[in-house]
Formats: C-alpha cells, sequence, structure tokens
C-alpha cells in the first residue's frame, strides 16, 4: 500500500426533528480487498472503510451503525457507498442522513494530505 489514509471528522444532524452527534472514522481499505461487483484494478487505492457513530444512536430505519461500510471513490468523482455482504458491496438506499454522509465524506477525502480530524 503506498499512502494510508486515517482521518475522522464531525458534524451534526437533525433526524425526524432529534439532533445527532455523528463521528465518522475513514480508513483506506487493505490494497487485497475483494469486492465481486465493483472493477478492483479501476479503483484500486481509492476504496476506503467507513465506521459511523451517532449520540444519541439514530434508528436503522435511517441508518444502521452496526455495519461496516465502504465508500468507493471512483473516477470523475463518482462514488458508490455500501456494505459488504458476501463479498459484493450492497449499495444503501438513498435518504437524507445518507446523501449528507456521503457528500461530507467525499469532501474529506478530498482535503489534502492522509489524515486529521475534522468538524465539518
Amino acid at each position: 500500500m503506498a499512502e494510508f489514509t486515517n482521518k475522522s471528522f464531525e458534524y451534526t444532524d437533525i433526524v425526524a426533528g432529534n439532533e445527532y452527534k455523528i463521528k465518522v472514522l475513514i480508513v483506506s481499505a487493505p490494497d487485497d480487498i475483494q469486492i465481486f461487483n465493483v472493477d478492483a484494478q479501476e479503483v484500486k487505492g481509492f476504496i476506503f472503510n467507513i465506521a459511523v457513530s451517532t449520540e444519541p444512536r439514530i434508528s436503522n430505519d435511517y441508518f444502521d451503525t452496526a455495519k461496516q461500510y465502504v465508500y468507493v471513490f471512483g473516477r470523475e468523482g463518482e462514488h458508490k457507498f455500501g456494505y459488504l455482504e458476501n463479498g459484493s458491496l450492497v449499495e444503501t438506499a438513498e435518504n437524507r442522513f445518507i446523501q449528507l454522509l456521503t457528500v461530507h465524506t467525499q469532501e474529506i477525502l478530498m482535503i489534502a494530505g492522509n489524515e486529521g480530524h475534522f468538524h465539518v
């Protein structure tokens, strides 16, 4: 692995009238990660493991924080966000919470440097 990304960020969001503090950890996925429905050669070095916690815990109706998520930063800014199930990427259903999370993740990944903690 040429470079290793280890970034985190936090922000607040209001979902269904409740305020949540969201903390996100972004780390580079191993070079040998196997995702059967993604062209690994095309996105090598641009796959990241994402862990999310919320305080208070958000309902699984909006986002399941117990899952380990993967963010694939594709060409031309195209991205995929989901979790691995049996070696395949299952993209999450889009809702406002997930849209904001993926936008912030992309913003943080575009900041120069491989590490840091950010408030957005």
